[in-house]
């Protein structure tokens, strides 16, 4: 489904990483904006170029590029973009989330980012994982999400307003997923660009920002969703639903958690990552995001003082010193009027 209106364009890089293109006429020419442009390691940035000019485009007629959020999956191949520009050399604008810039620096790492923030919190690192994870990210993960710094990058803030292609856009800065993260809005057509909102894949996630943001995209109750990761939902009724298995997906991992929660109780989480990954929880990496998902939503309720997140020797515990009001937790979960 490369062509979703006249003018809009979805391309799906092989790892399942998503680029909007909005094309519009000018007097020399079709050009076009992109909304997110994906991985170049490996070459699979051919893919999209391919697809690109099997639908009519020519990639190099690119204007500006914006973007939801600042990993690598999504911008990886800005500069590429940049440097073979044709009618706008040198003048293609990279933009993204004011709060995301530190993102953007040469010697930035995911992986050293996530390991300080979790460092600061427990102020140990006793499970094998983390132990790992600094060798791992040096030597093998941030190789492949190294990113060069766009030439001319600037950064928008909520509320901003942009012209992509030929469509007004409105910028929601949700955070959550990274700090920056952004919904992008065409009222006109009633469209929304969601990025990752509701990927829970770093430490340092904001949950509280994520159930913001799912709020945000009911409200908007959009007509069209552009994904990520997925497929664009063209028709209402699926990009009502879409909006909607979000809320679910997350009332399911708090109806795994209220039956636990007592007074003074300590809980092995160990047992619902379990219960979540099912076999697949030997396979590390696997156990390993398991494990990052559940550290996000426990910290949002630590925060909420509903409980203190501690770090044992082989697992995750959770110890309340007070009960929590499970409809108080429940109803974050649970869309209202939806």
């Amino acid at each position: 489904m490369p062509k979703i209106l006249d003018d809009i364009y979805y391309f799906r890089h092989p790892i399942n990483a998503n680029c909007v293109v909005f094309a519009f006429l000018t007097g020399n020419g079709r050009e076009f904006d992109l909304i997110d442009t994906g991985i170049k390691k490996f070459g699979i940035f051919r893919t999209l170029l391919k697809q690109m000019r099997k639908d009519g485009l020519e990639p190099w007629d690119v204007r500006n590029v914006f973007h939801t959020h600042y990993h690598f999956d999504h911008v990886q191949c800005d500069r590429l973009f940049q440097q073979n520009a044709r009618r706008n050399k040198n003048n293609v604008v990279v933009y993204a989330g004011k709060p995301d810039k530190y993102r953007t620096k040469p010697k930035f790492s995911i992986i050293q980012s996530n390991m300080n923030y979790l460092l600061a919190h427990f102020q140990h690192s006793a499970i094998k994982s983390f132990q790992l994870m600094p060798f791992v990210g040096k030597f093998l993960l941030d190789p492949f999400m190294k990113t060069k710094t766009p030439e001319n990058i600037k950064f928008y803030e909520d509320q901003d307003e942009f012209l992509i292609g030929k469509y007004k856009a409105k910028v929601y800065l949700t955070g959550g997923h990274t700090e920056g993260h952004s919904f992008f809005y065409f009222p006109e057509i009633k469209a929304l660009h969601t990025g990752d909102n509701n990927a829970l894949n770093e430490f340092i996630v904001d949950f509280s920002a994520v159930i913001r943001s799912m709020q945000i995209a009911r409200d908007l109750n959009p007509d069209m969703i552009f994904i990520g990761h997925n497929e664009p939902k063209t028709e209402k009724q699926d990009a009502y639903n879409w909006i909607n298995t979000w809320f679910r997906e997350f009332e399911g991992i708090s109806d795994m958690l209220i039956p636990l929660i007592r007074n003074d109780v300590r809980i092995n989480i160990t047992k619902i990552m379990k219960a979540m990954a099912g076999w697949t929880f030997k396979v590390e990496v696997i156990r390993f995001f398991a494990f990052m998902q559940l550290y996000v939503i426990l910290h949002y309720l630590e925060m909420k003082k509903y409980g203190k997140i501690e770090l044992g020797k082989n697992d995750f515990t959770l110890y309340f010193h007070t009960a929590p009001n499970v409809e108080d937790i429940n109803v974050e979960f649970i869309p209202n009027n939806f």
